[in-house]
């Protein structure tokens, strides 16, 4: 089972030092995919860690977009 996975990002000096991001995946390994995409595009000093969570992936689904009718 696939559980969502975070890729937890810290800025590491400078003005915004200890500031953190994250960016959402469906796996453990798209995580570790992206790191080194995700890694080269930044201009700072960072660090990277992918930390899998406790829910399933496939467990979360999109809104239903609204209905409107007749208006």
């Amino acid at each position: 089972m696939t559980r969502w996975t975070i890729l937890l990002i810290t800025v590491l000096g400078g003005p915004m030092d200890g500031s953190q991001s994250y960016v959402l995946y469906p796996s453990l390994a798209d995580c570790e995919r992206a790191t080194r995409a995700v890694s080269d595009g930044l201009a700072y000093d960072h660090a990277m860690t992918c930390e899998e969570g406790d829910m399933p992936s496939g467990s979360i689904r999109p809104r239903r977009n609204p209905v409107y009718g007749g208006m």
